[in-house]
Formats: C-alpha cells, structure tokens, sequence
C-alpha cells in the first residue's frame, strides 16, 4: 500500500512517518507535502492508496483539497483524517467524504494502528471484488455474449426504425427533433431527445457526450484536436466540442481507444472509484 502526508507541521509529518514505518514496514510513503498545490501535485503524481490529511494546510484546508481532487477526478484513496481540529462540523465534513477515520492529536499509535489496519481490509476486499469481476467479464467474452448490437429509434410521424449501434456515427439535437447520423449517410429524425440515446448508451461505452448538442461513437472518429476541441470524423465532417466535455473526452478517450480491452478497463476504473467512495 501507498500512502502520502498532507500536513503542514514537519515535525507531525515526521512523527506520523515513524509511527506506520514501525507498525507498517511494507508501507510506502510516497511523499510529504505541506500545502494545497503540492499537494495536488503529489497525489496527481504518486496516486497513493491511503492519504493522511490535516485539516488545516498552507494556502488551504484539506477539504478544499478533496474538492479539488474530486473534480479532476482523482480522488481515489482510502482517507484517515490526522489533525487538531476535530469539531463536530470537521468530522461531519470529513465522513461526507467517505474518510475511515478521525484520529486527533497528539497521536495515539494504537488509534492509528487500527485506522490503517482497517483501510488494509477494505484495499483488500475491493481488490477482491474487481478481480472477481475482471474473470466475470473475461469469461462472458469467451463465450462470445456481446451488449445488444442494435437499437431502436422512434421516428417524429411514429413510425420505429432498428438500426445497428455500429454505424451510428453521432447523434445531434436540432430544434425540436434529434438527428441520428448513420455512417450510409442517412439522417433519422427522432421523436427523442439526446439525453434519453445518452441514457439509453451510457453503459456500453463507445458513445460520447461532447457538447449540449451532439453524442459521438468514438469507432467513427479519426482526430480530436485538444487546442481548438474539433472531432474530425471519417467522414469527413468536424463537429465542435464544449471546453468541458471535450476535456472530459480527450482523458476518457487517450488510454481507452489504444487499450485491447476499453470497455472492460473503463467499467473496472468506474467500480473501483464507486467502491472507494
């Protein structure tokens, strides 16, 4: 297990330092850092398993810090709260964040023994479950059970068309109809809006929201260019992405499309963060 210190007071971080190594020898402590951007930069760095947190760093608190973190997507550790601050609203606003313990100081060996020892059970437990479920989804692709391959669009005059997900190349809302752009060059327009093809895609992967107004499937993308946030399709049309989604996009698209296995890899990272949560 990797851990990291977020403390502000070098000899507490030090002395917490001592008290795992002594109990914890296989333990790894990645880092100290003392302050909000440091702190960023380590755990965006080192991706530690179990963070100790003051609450009360420099240029910051420990909870600006997790905000930060969970907007850039990278609050994954086990949380063990460590600090002389411990009034009812701080350990209310640290069990909000799913935190496994509240320890105050000075610190107590045993307290934090058994914090630590607890967060090596639920590691333990989680790894269990996504390996469990990593053999699940080998086994279903052995057995060749694939997601439904097609579905269905209701027409605006009522009519229902089925067409294969595959060669759905986007989807696009205009004005009162949403438009499903197929890779023969057909346009269907839908009596439904984009967020109920967003739901009805959502668990298969593949299909992007990129802007309010359009959702891409990624097999039908050739370039994205980060600067000006363009999708430019095989076919050979651009469509604009939002500065956020298209953000959003890049990171969820960079690892995926040259993985072997995208959809298993996103859905193990997806259970891993619900389960650490």
């Amino acid at each position: 297990m990797t851990a990291a210190i977020i403390e502000d007071s070098l000899p507490v971080a030090e002395l917490l330092q001592h008290h795992l190594r002594e109990s914890f020898p296989d333990m790894k402590i990645a880092g100290i850092a003392d302050c909000l951007p440091d702190a960023v930069e380590l755990i965006r760095e080192v991706r530690p398993d179990l963070l100790f947190l003051d609450i009360q760093i420099k240029q910051g608190t420990s909870f600006s810090l997790l905000n930060t973190l969970e907007s850039q997507r990278l609050l994954n550790a086990h949380l063990i709260f460590v600090t002389g601050h411990g009034s009812k609203e701080n350990v209310q606003r640290a069990m909000r964040y799913a935190a496994l313990d509240f320890i105050e100081k000075p610190i107590n060996p045993d307290e934090l023994r058994s914090a630590v020892e607890r967060a090596c059970r639920k590691d333990q437990d989680q790894q269990a479950i996504i390996e469990k479920l990593g053999l699940m989804m080998e086994l279903l692709e052995r057995r060749g059970q694939r997601l439904r391959p097609v579905m269905s669009v209701p027409l605006l005059h009522g009519d229902m068309e089925i067409v294969h997900k595959g060669k759905v190349v986007y989807i696009e809302s205009k004005g009162p109809a949403t438009i499903v752009h197929l890779e023969d060059g057909q346009r269907l327009a839908s009596s439904q809006n984009l967020k109920y093809y967003e739901h009805l895609l959502s668990g298969e992967g593949g299909f992007h929201r990129i802007s309010p107004t359009h959702l891409v499937n990624e097999l039908h993308i050739q370039r994205y260019t980060s600067g000006e946030k363009y999708l430019i399709l095989r076919n050979g049309e651009q469509l604009q992405a939002s500065r956020r989604r298209g953000a959003d996009f890049y990171r969820d698209v960079s690892g995926a499309l040259t993985s072997d296995r995208p959809s298993l890899k996103r859905l193990i990272d997806k259970i891993q963060h619900m389960l650490r949560r």
